[in-house]
């Protein structure tokens, strides 16, 4: 006595196997979609802690802004020049810049809020080259 077992196959219809491999695209789709907007978020969120971060870097040490025609301006320039120029020869520059604009800028040095703005800007100069 041989006992013949067939196993019935089921055949899948066209209409059921296009169903799954649209499902699978769709599932697909909103994996790469879910991928792309992860990618997105950690973008944003590194570009905001670089923004933190050059946020708390910059102090400019209580510099208050001085216009262009201001006598105090003219007094930090000409330092500068004279500065430049006892570097370039040799010299100690901040005593050279000293005598160079002592008398001109006399006006300058005897008054505290004009010698405040100077102060404030040679502080926020300093505190940049660090």
């Amino acid at each position: 006595k041989n006992i013949i077992v067939y196993y019935y196959r089921r055949m899948t219809s066209r209409k059921r196997s296009q169903g799954k491999a649209r499902k699978a695209r769709q599932a697909q789709a909103a994996s790469v979609v879910e991928a792309a907007t992860q990618v997105q978020i950690d973008v944003n969120q590194q570009q905001e802690q670089r923004d933190e971060v050059e946020t708390t870097c910059t102090c400019d040490h209580g510099y208050i802004p001085i216009e262009d025609g201001h006598i105090c301006r003219k007094l930090i320039d000409a330092c500068l020049r004279a500065a430049d120029d006892a570097r370039k020869r040799g010299e100690n520059a901040l005593v050279a810049a000293t005598k160079a604009t002592m008398q001109d800028y006399a006006e300058v040095f005897q008054d505290p809020d004009r010698l405040q703005l100077v102060i404030s800007h040679f502080q926020m100069i300093g505190t940049n080259c660090i």
